[in-house]
């Protein structure tokens, strides 16, 4: 009944009543009983509810209730019959629950007389619907149990085979809703359709059962191990470690067994890798197929490789680079030396290695690596002494079929699974087949669902009990925690457990110190893998004290193997002191923080240095490997840069060898790589790259070797849209390393040429072949724009690299070593520059070759305009008098109003420009001094105004000109340049006849080119061109005085009359003297100059005209004039 009639209204009584008595017609009582209480709940009067209630109670045998609803319908029915005989005959039943009535109903004692026959109708109905009660109650009761047949029977006597057939049985049980109480019989056992067939009995004789006991009573005894025991040593085998792990003869030589292995092996103790004991052969082949084709594979050629033969590139005539790369891997293996790269980069080198972080189970291994050959097997595990042959045997079949029919009162899936279990721990100190193992684990769970852990001390269970589940938990614990590969933890009562039982040692006898060790050593690795090592620690001296105990030579050689745990299956007094060392190392780790929190960092780098070839402990407390050797670096950086720079490439090593495979937390391995590629640059820079000497030959070589990782990785990334690592530093540090080992060269060759030439001084000394390549440390730095910039990563970093390179050639672009490659530098240093800021553009012919990487230019710093002005300037400054090619192009133009206008103010001219102007207009005659600027910009405004002069822009010309004077007061031809400035500006106001509103501005700026005229005169008085051209402009302002004069004197005062004439006459002689001056230095030396002396005389004449000299003089002149030309 669903009651979807009560959900939409719980209020009605005929409801409840009606749902009642439909449940007491389908023997559902309790449903029944429920309905009728719910419908007095809604009227406690309802007759029908109650007297019903009160039947089914008593059927129920519910008498208190049935009593207390008997009491109610009595107040409501004094003469309830029922109600009546009901509660007589419950007195009758059970008498104590008449005083529970009177003490429930204190005020009522009325008893009536009930009708005999009316009495034996109620009881006589009472009891048929008691009847129907108990006859349901039979029908639930438990039923006897069935006998079935087997739902599978064993194959083959093996334990495997039994095992298998064990699980399988109780499996069946569990999914067909069985009991697992359930018999078996096991002269029956099911076929595929269903149907039962006979099962054979198997009759073993005393004969067989003599084969397999022995004095203990048929177990087999625990090995223990002797190192020095000769016929261990005769049976033990060794082969050569090679990449390809071989299995040992013994499984090879199993014969029908190609799953099980005979002898007492330990298997391999890596957690990755198990031990396959079968087709060994196949293996052989395939790895030999796979070799074979790994030989095969070739890269294919670039087909502009082959484009090359028919000369297609050699018609360009712009300069190329040589010796194209093609690949990264091709150019770093061109440009870096053999002595630091002695294998060539290919993709085996940059592929991701196998982790080999060491942990505890590191620390086992590298103990046993340590010990002789004759203790380990091929595959770097430990070995057993050999002993008889067990599993695959007769012995194996007899302990099989013996178990398998001997008789038992009781067959069932629980009884054969306990039997089982119990069975196999009997065989823990033989070699498994590897399919038993898992096996064992999941029947020991099977197990441990039906019987609980043997309480030790309640007395309920003898100790042969409890030694059996003991060893049986023991064992499930090893290969749970060893060898079954669960992250599980093993349950905590299993320990507690086994630690009690196990320190029995007069129960034990004999069998103690197998069972105190084996417990401990697994008490020890559970400790270890919840990160409590100190508690681990505990474990593992207490086996260490068990071993002491048995006396110094017994412990030295004592060994315990556990052939069937895929790691930690071998026990010794070396493995365990070693891995208490490891562990209390773990522990030092563990205070790190609060050291380095505290700035102790000595103490933390002596710990870190001391702990870090003994093993990467992944985790320590919060702290990660990662973090560790970050603290490592970061100590050192406070206390020894020396130390610091060794270090960070031990650190530097580990952290690539995770951030290449990309383990776990790959981001923090690669924030590591970061900080050592950062600390190595940072300590170079404080030092010098001489500290790279610091590493070892072999160390040098393995930081390249990473490098080359890094650099490789980042260029071969498949869809990163930024840089991995996000800089370029691995680049600079091969520069540096590059460079250092140029460095050691050449001073080894001087060295060596020295000694060459104290030995042999007849000979003379021929001079060194000139190189054709770049050097190393320079090559290295283009390769990385050349493959940086198609990616557009060549800016990263705010354009690190780039200015790098700047930074590192610029200063040595014109020294003798780099004279052969000019050319090449130079596409190099340009190609920068354009990435950079975006200049020289494109558009210029001479620029073809330059390279577009899509990259925004970077926005140009004063500082940074030095290098830009230093490369692009003039290499000698243009004189006033050159010609215009000599001057900047108008793309330099550009480039230098750009730089000026990064100016910082403490360098702004403009101060000082009126102090100049001041002496140049001729209100001072002191020269002002000049004023502080960078050095390598100093000629930044000559070069301006020396353009604007060639192009006859004369008013810009004349104010960069005053903005060098303001820098560089004694440059000769800036005030020439001023000062024919302003000559050509009034000469051309007068060739174009110009008005001019005010003769003063004329005679201004000729006092001021005047001025100009005779300061740089005072700078170089020997300059000839000055002198003529001096003495030249002279006589214009004299010419144009004299114009004034002559037309337009009826306009001028007195007083401009009379400066007039003043001007007129002075310009005149001071322009006699200018060229008397310069006709004379030609005399002097007339090599340089073209003869123009008859101009000059012809001034001279008209000059001596004009002063009304004797008419010889001025003919004179004239007549030399004749003889010039």
């Amino acid at each position: 009944m669903k009651h979807l009639a009560s959900e939409l209204d719980s209020t009605d009584v005929t409801l409840w009543s009606k749902i009642g008595k439909l449940a007491l017609k389908e023997d559902k009582f309790n449903k029944a009983a429920y309905a009728f209480s719910k419908g007095l709940e809604c009227n406690e009067s309802h007759w029908p509810c109650l007297d019903n209630l009160i039947s089914v109670l008593y059927a129920i045998k519910d008498t208190v209730s049935c009593l207390v609803y008997i009491g109610k319908a009595l107040m409501l029915d004094a003469d309830y019959t029922k109600g009546i005989v009901l509660r007589k005959q419950i007195y009758k039943d059970n008498p104590a629950t008449k005083e529970y009535y009177k003490l429930f109903n204190p005020d009522y004692i009325y008893e009536p007389n009930v009708d005999k026959a009316d009495e034996e109708d109620i009881l006589k109905e009472a009891e048929c619907l008691c009847n129907r009660v108990t006859a349901l109650e039979s029908s639930l009761g438990p039923k006897p149990l069935d006998t079935i047949p087997l739902p599978k029977s064993p194959e083959e006597y093996t334990w495997l085979d039994l095992a298998k057939t064990v699980i399988y049985c109780h499996q069946y049980i569990t999914e067909h809703n069985m009991s697992h109480f359930t018999y078996f019989d096991m002269s029956k056992c099911m076929s595929q359709s269903g149907e039962s067939t006979e099962v054979l009995p198997i009759h073993r004789t005393t004969e067989d059962v003599a084969i397999i006991k022995d004095n203990s009573g048929g177990e087999a005894k625990p090995v223990e191990i002797l190192a020095e025991t000769s016929s261990a040593v005769e049976k033990m085998q060794t082969e050569p470690i090679v990449i390809e792990r071989r299995f040992s003869q013994a499984s090879e030589n199993t014969d029908g067994n190609e799953n099980l292995d005979n002898t007492n092996t330990q298997t391999d103790n890596d957690e990755e890798q198990i031990m396959e004991l079968d087709n060994d052969n196949d293996m052989d082949g395939d790895n030999a197929d796979i070799a074979q084709q790994r030989r095969k594979g070739k890269r294919k050629r670039d087909l502009l490789s082959d484009l090359q033969i028919w000369g297609w590139h050699s018609k360009r005539k712009q300069p190329k680079k040589s010796n194209r790369d093609f690949t990264i891997e091709d150019a770093l293996n061109r440009i870096i030396p053999k002595s630091l790269l002695k294998t060539k980069i290919n993709s085996k080198m940059l592929s991701p290695d196998e982790e080999d972080s060491m942990n505890t189970m590191d620390i086992y291994n590298l103990y046993m690596d340590t010990k002789d050959l004759h203790l380990i097997s091929p595959i770097h595990s430990p070995m057993s002494i050999t002993v008889e042959p067990y599993f695959g045997t007769d012995h194996e079949t007899e302990d099989v079929k013996h178990f398998w029919v001997k008789e038992r009162s009781i067959v069932d899936a629980i009884v054969l699974v306990k039997e089982l279990v119990f069975e196999l721990s009997k065989f823990w100190g033989l070699k498994w087949p590897k399919e038993l193992i898992p096996l064992y684990i999941e029947a020991f769970k099977m197990f441990r669902e039906h019987y609980d852990q043997p309480q030790p001390f309640c007395g309920d269970h003898s100790f042969e009990q409890i030694r059996e589940d003991a060893l049986a938990t023991l064992l499930y614990g090893e290969l749970h925690t060893f060898s079954s590969g669960s992250t599980e933890s093993l349950h905590p009562t299993y320990l507690s457990y086994l630690q009690i039982v196990s320190s029995w040692n007069d129960d034990w006898k004999d069998e103690f110190s197998m069972v105190f060790m084996r417990f401990y050593w697994l008490q020890a690795h559970c400790f270890q893998k919840a990160d409590d090592n100190e508690l681990a620690i505990h474990a593992l001296e207490a086996i260490l004290e068990e071993i002491n105990a048995k006396g110094k030579e017994i412990a030295d050689n004592f060994t315990l193997s556990l052939p069937n745990c895929m790691k930690y299956g071998f026990i010794s007094k070396g493995i365990i002191e070693t891995m208490i060392k490891h562990m209390n190392m773990i522990i030092s780790l563990g205070n790190i923080e609060n050291l380095f929190n505290s700035q102790k960092y000595s103490e933390v780098a002596d710990i870190l240095k001391e702990t870090f070839f003994s093993g990467s402990y992944s985790k320590v407390g919060r702290m990660g490997r990662p973090a560790q050797l970050g603290i490592l670096m970061h100590s050192l950086w406070f206390t020894d840069w020396e130390d610091c720079f060794i270090w960070t490439e031990e650190c530097l090593n580990e952290a690539i060898r995770n951030y290449v495979s990309r383990n776990t937390d790959y981001d923090k391995w690669e924030k590591i790589v970061g900080k050592c590629l950062g600390i190595f640059q940072e300590i170079i820079n404080k030092e010098s790259v001489s500290i790279i000497d610091k590493l070892t030959e072999e160390k040098r070589r393995r930081l390249v070797e990473n490098l080359v990782k890094i650099v490789c990785k980042q260029l071969n990334a498949d869809v990163a849209l930024t840089i991995p690592l996000g800089s370029i530093t691995a680049w600079v540090l091969l520069h540096y390393i590059l460079l250092r080992e140029e460095q050691r060269q050449y001073a080894n060759k001087r060295l060596n040429q020295a000694k060459r030439d104290k030995m042999d001084t007849s000979k003379e000394c021929m001079p060194e072949p000139v190189e054709e390549e770049l050097p190393p440390s320079i090559a290295i730095l283009f390769s990385a724009h050349e493959f940086l910039g198609p990616k557009g990563w060549c800016l990263t970093g705010n354009g690190e690299l780039l200015h790098f390179i700047l930074d590192t050639i610029l200063d040595r672009l014109d020294t003798p070593i780099f004279e052969p490659f000019r050319d090449k530098i130079d596409i190099h240093i340009e190609q920068a520059l354009f990435c950079l800021y975006l200049y020289p553009s494109k558009k210029n012919k001479i620029s073809r070759h330059l390279v577009d990487h899509n990259v925004n230019p970077i926005p140009l710093t004063w500082q940074r305009s030095f290098q830009l002005y230093q490369y692009y300037a003039p290499d000698s400054l243009p004189e006033f008098n050159s010609y215009k090619s000599q001057s900047i192009s108008a793309d330099l133009e550009q480039l230098f109003k750009r730089i000026i206008g990064l100016i910082p103010n403490i360098c702004a001219l403009y101060d000082h420009l009126p102090l100049i102007l001041d002496f140049i207009n001729g209100k001072t005659n002191q020269v002002p001094h000049c004023i502080e600027f960078p050095g390598r910009v100093k000629a930044i405004y000559y070069l301006l105004g020396d353009y604007y002069f060639k192009e006859r822009d004369f008013a810009r010309c004349i104010k960069y000109f005053q903005l060098d004077i303001c820098i560089n007061p004694l440059r000769v031809d800036s005030w020439a340049g001023l000062a024919l400035s302003y000559a050509a500006q009034l000469e051309n106001s007068l060739n174009y006849c110009e008005k001019l509103k005010n003769e003063s501005d004329f005679f201004d700026k000729a006092k001021s080119a005047q001025m100009c005229f005779r300061r740089a005169l005072e700078l170089d008085p020997e300059n000839l061109v000055l002198w003529i051209e001096c003495g030249s402009f002279e006589y214009l302002v004299h010419s144009f005085c004299s114009r004034l004069l002559k037309y337009e004197s009826e306009n001028f005062s007195m007083e401009k009359f009379e400066l007039l004439e003043s001007e007129k006459e002075s310009y005149l002689d001071s322009s006699g003297n200018s060229l008397e001056h310069a006709i004379k230095l030609y005399e002097i030396d007339s090599s340089n100059e073209p003869d123009e002396r008859w101009l000059q005389y012809y001034i001279l004449g008209k000059i001596a005209e004009k002063k009304r000299k004797e008419p010889s003089e001025y003919l004179q002149y004239y007549v030399t004039i004749g003889s010039l030309l």
